[in-house]
């Protein structure tokens, strides 16, 4: 076994004889990371396949890109318009759900079986 393996098992091995707060901590911290790990290996692969929409501007170009500013205000509305198409199409489902009538009918029981003829049940006395 390497040196590395041994320090790891030896890790291992004092954590799982530490007390319990330790252990949580460490199973937090231990859980956090590696979804750290997990989420950036998802960003660089996504970078990777997804090609940029915006061109690249050359240095010498004298164009200049939108400012945050201007950047929230027009995906502001853009969620803004969003938000009004699904608020119409909501308020017309909702129109129709509600003149919807529902009927609730009530019947008396039926018996399909007759019961004078059945034997009788002896009594069970239960301990």
């Amino acid at each position: 076994m390497t040196k590395l393996m041994l320090q790891l098992k030896t890790f291992i091995v004092r954590i799982r004889n530490s007390e319990e707060p330790v252990r949580k901590r460490w199973l937090i911290g231990l859980s956090g990371g590696s979804m750290l790990i997990v989420v950036a290996l998802w960003a660089l692969y996504i970078n990777v396949i997804v090609p940029p929409t915006v061109p690249l501007i050359a240095k010498g170009d004298t164009q200049r890109e939108a400012g945050v500013f201007k950047t929230f205000t027009t995906g502001l509305r853009v969620v803004i318009g969003e938000l009004k198409k699904s608020s119409e199409s909501l308020s017309n489902y909702l129109g129709n759900v509600l003149q919807v009538k529902n009927e609730i009918t009530l019947q008396g029981s039926e018996r399909n079986f007759i019961l004078d003829e059945l034997p009788p049940i002896p009594a069970t006395k239960l301990p």
